[in-house]
């Protein structure tokens, strides 16, 4: 429903997901809020959506795990909207090299164009992987 743009249907349904402890329904209602303007109203959530992140990634495997979205991106963009942007919001900066691999390449533009940006980075930014 979010998805298709049914922000104010999906609201009540949501909530209830999210008092019945469904680990995904958090980011999915502060999307919602987000889609009817009421951005302050999701930051809650999407802090509730950044605690259980890693048990929803846990749930899944292969290829869907890197389809997930990342509520921390999501929370980053709602305190920066807010005017309360915090450190590490965003997940922090990964360190690079990666731990164990001191003489690793940092990935290349290969995949950029292909829509794969998002699965693996362009590369080394002020000694950060993106």
């Amino acid at each position: 429903m979010v998805r298709r743009g049914a922000h104010a249907d999906a609201e009540p349904l949501l909530r209830a997901a999210c008092d019945d402890g469904h680990m995904e329904a958090p980011y999915w209602l502060a999307k919602a809020l987000r889609g009817l303007g009421r951005t302050e109203e999701a930051e809650p959530w999407l802090r509730r959506a950044v605690e259980a992140h890693p048990e929803v990634v846990r749930g899944y495997g292969g290829m869907t795990r890197l389809a997930l979205p990342d509520p921390r991106r999501e929370l980053a963009e709602v305190l920066t909207e807010l005017g309360r942007a915090e450190a590490g919001a965003a997940g922090g900066c990964a360190p690079w090299p990666p731990p164990g691999r001191p003489g690793a390449a940092p990935p290349g533009p290969r995949w950029a164009g292909r829509g794969l940006r998002f699965l693996i980075p362009a590369g080394p930014a002020g000694g950060c992987a993106p």
